[in-house]
């Protein structure tokens, strides 16, 4: 009888941790989806200034530089939201 008692309280004890396991991942885990809307925000920050900088700056060579880093922002963007207006 202590055999059976002792079997059961463990796996009472393997079920309860296995759940609270389960529910903070549910509850601390980022999705995807928002992974995604965080990153394409912060995309869109990164454009906003690139573009201020690329309209202060003086020297040809940095304006081209600075165009290309715009282009690779949308491009990145673009995978992340094709249908943002940028990727028209």
């Amino acid at each position: 009888m202590m055999k059976i008692d002792w079997n059961l309280t463990s796996l009472w004890g393997v079920v309860s941790v296995t759940a609270a396991a389960c529910l903070w991942v549910f509850t601390n885990i980022a999705w995807a989806s928002d992974v995604e809307r965080v990153e394409a925000r912060l995309i869109k920050s990164d454009l906003r200034e690139l573009r201020k900088e690329a309209s202060q700056v003086e020297a040809e060579e940095a304006k081209v530089l600075l165009q290309e880093d715009i282009e690779d922002a949308i491009d990145a963007l673009c995978r992340i939201e094709p249908k943002d207006r940028e990727c028209k």
